[in-house]
This record gives structure tokens, sequence and C-alpha cells, in this order.
């Protein structure tokens, strides 16, 4: 059962400890009577919400944060000119390439890796195997979709299971996309106070921490030290592009028809 917003039906002062732990004792009933689990949707308080942790953001009482059994928190990024200028660019690459696939099939064969990530590569070849008025149609309307799309921040926070790295993603009306590129990582959210100078987290730093979120999501998921990528993908809260990403990156795990391990396991 969804309840989206919670405050269409709650009842007490929403600021209330001992108000809002009677009213989340509701959830409770409903989930043991019906048998079901129970989801519901809470805004977040009045201000800028950067310098806070997840659990903090909520209005009212802080029972919001401490009565869930898995809390999600969404906020919304502040994204500059240029990378958005590069995700639409990628956007639209993705979408000729659809067009592409669509129409010609095995165009991969004849089109380099590094150009299949390129605007002008791309638009040539689907101006020229399909024909410029499609290939057109596709720049704008992809290009469109960017204009107003938004990004923002996933965090969760879970009380029996492994913690999962933050998602990003890309709210393009009518869904979210999920941000397998990377660029929204060191981006930072409305009201976060810039890191002091020698404070900024390096990348050796953060690759540390997703190899460290990957190795516990493994031993998490594991069978004889091995497991389905998309199984481990899973367990840190992103995909099966992270997964091979920081392998790759790391040099820490090996990756072969899908299963992964530990390189010293090998």
């Amino acid at each position: 059962i969804i309840i989206d917003p919670i405050y269409k039906v709650i009842t007490g002062d929403e600021n209330s400890a001992e108000e809002m732990g009677k009213f989340c004792n509701f959830f409770d009933q409903l989930a043991e009577q019906c048998h079901c689990s129970m989801i519901y949707c809470h805004h977040h308080s009045k201000g800028t919400q950067g310098d806070k942790k997840a659990m903090d953001r909520a209005s009212g009482s802080g029972v919001f944060a401490r009565d869930p059994d898995a809390l999600l928190d969404m906020i919304e990024l502040e994204v500059d000119d240029q990378r958005r200028k590069t995700v639409t660019e990628r956007r639209v690459c993705d979408r000729l390439a659809a067009l592409l696939d669509e129409e010609v099939g095995n165009w991969r064969d004849f089109i380099p890796q590094d150009d299949q990530l390129r605007l002008q590569p791309m638009f040539e070849a689907a101006k020229s195997a399909v024909s410029e008025n499609a290939a057109n149609a596709v720049v704008e309307r992809a290009t469109a979709e960017m204009l107003h799309a938004t990004a923002w921040r996933f965090d969760g926070i879970l009380r029996e299971f492994p913690p999962i790295r933050p998602v990003n993603a890309w709210f393009v009306w009518p869904i979210h996309i999920v941000d397998d590129s990377g660029i929204l990582d060191d981006v930072m959210t409305d009201g976060q106070t810039k890191p002091k100078k020698g404070q900024r987290i390096s990348k050796k730093e953060r690759l540390d921490t997703d190899v460290a979120a990957v190795a516990l999501a493994l031993d998490t998921v594991a069978t004889d030290g091995q497991a389905p990528v998309e199984d481990v993908a899973r367990a840190v809260g992103g995909d099966s592009t992270f997964v091979y990403t920081i392998a790759r990156r790391s040099r820490a795990f090996t990756i072969r028809d899908g299963i992964i391990r530990r390189k010293d396991e090998n």
C-alpha cells in the first residue's frame, strides 16, 4: 500500500515526536492486518537540504527518520550548462543508435566504437543510412527532452542490509533514467557547501569507496566466491554497467561470462 503524500492522511502535530509515534503505529497495524508492505511519501523541510544527511531532510519530527525499515531520499542536483550539453549529446547519440538499430541492424560493424558516442559521426551515419529528415527529427526530439530534464540523487538507508551506493538519475518526462556515465557523481545538491581546499574527494578515494561497495555486495550474494554481475549490481544499488566499470578501473575483480569474482580468488 502506497500513501502519497502522507500529509493527506496525517493526524496530530507533525513536529511532535509523541503524536507522530502514535500515527506511525497505524502503518504497523495496516501491514499486519492487510499482510502487505507500507510505503509512504513525505516532503523535505523548508529551505535548502544539501548539507543535511538524507535521514535528516524530512519535515517535522525525527520519528519519520527512525520509524521506517528503509528510507529512500531524492534530492535535485544543480547541473551546469556544460554537463547538460554533454548529456544531451549522449542522449542524441543513443536515440540515433536506436534509429539505426531499427533501420540498419549491423551498423556497428562499420562505425568505430568511439564514434558511436560522438554526435557528428552518428548523425552522418543516420543521415546516410536512413534519411536526413529522420536524423534531424531524432536530434530535435532528444534535444528538446533534455532541455527541461532535471537531475536527481537517490540515497538509501536500510536497517538490516548492506548500505547502498547513491544513485544519480535524470528525470526526462515521464521517467527517471539512471546516469551510468558518472557525469553527475561530483555534482552538488541545492545548498550543499563546497568542500574546503584540501578536502575534495580524489578520484582514487571515490574509486576505493566504489570498490569497497562492490566487494561488500559480492560477499553478500556470492556462492563459492563468485556471483552473477546482475545480482551484485542489485545488491550494491546500481546497475551492471557500474559493476563492469569498477571492475575495469580497479582491476580488483574479474568478470567472465557475466560472473564476477575477486581477482585474488582466481
